[in-house]
This record gives C-alpha cells, sequence and structure tokens, in this order.
C-alpha cells in the first residue's frame, strides 16, 4: 500500500498548483479550513504509525493549501515531521510498545548512518576529501 500512498502523494505534489487554481475558483479562494485540518489530521495518523513517505505527502498538502515557495514549504514540512514523529514515540513510550534493546541499535545506528550521510554528503558537495 505504501508505494501507492507515495504514488499519490507525487502526483498530488506535481499537479498542486493546478489542483490549489480550482480549488480556489470553486472555494472561493480558499481551501475549507475543515477540510485543511481533516486531511493534515489523517497525514499524521499515517506518519505517525509508519513514516514512509510522509515528507511527500505533507509536500502536497502544502503545496494544496497554497504555500507556493518550495523552501518555505519544506521548513513547515520538516516542522510538522518533527511534531508528528515526537508525538507518536512518546505515545510509543508511554504505552510501552517499544522494544528497547532493539530500539536502541537502531536508534545508534541511524545516528551514526546521520551523521556519516551529512558529513558524506557536505564533503561530495563542497569537493573535499571524507575524512577531513
Amino acid at each position: 500500500m505504501v508505494p501507492w500512498l507515495i504514488l499519490v502523494a507525487t502526483v498530488l505534489f506535481a499537479l498542486g498548483p493546478w489542483l490549489r487554481q480550482a480549488i480556489e475558483r470553486h472555494a472561493r479562494g480558499q481551501v475549507p479550513h475543515l477540510v485543511a485540518t481533516g486531511v493534515e489530521f489523517l497525514t499524521a495518523l499515517y506518519g505517525g504509525y509508519f513514516g514512509a513517505g510522509l515528507g511527500i505527502m505533507l509536500m502536497a498538502i502544502l503545496t494544496l493549501l497554497g504555500v507556493r515557495d518550495v523552501q518555505e514549504a519544506n521548513a513547515v514540512k520538516n516542522a510538522m515531521a518533527t511534531v508528528v514523529t515526537s508525538a507518536a514515540v512518546m505515545l510509543f513510550v508511554v504505552t510501552g510498545s517499544i522494544a528497547w534493546a532493539q530500539g536502541s541499535a537502531v536508534l545508534l545506528g541511524a545516528i551514526v548512518r546521520g551523521y556519516a550521510g551529512a558529513r558524506l554528503a557536505l564533503a561530495a558537495y563542497f569537493g573535499l576529501e571524507a575524512g577531513a
């Protein structure tokens, strides 16, 4: 199901400006608040449970809601994803749903990969050696 969700989100993102214009014509210039809130809530539920494709889904929604600047949409997307993920983690901790030994191993690996990936990306971008 995830590939289909990502495909739908990608198509929504690509068609976002056109769909936004259609919504503005039909809804007198704005997406109805209840519709926007409902879509954001459903996306947050999905993202909190699974997370895969959350970024592209949020970008598609922000485009539909009228955020035209990609840099601004990316910043808002990152903030929203952080809130969704943090809330999900807190819920999993409170309900005792985390296998701490395995989760700690995954967390350590993610931290190491994150720092190593950022370092390699910067090195590649600036043409520096990875060990510098």
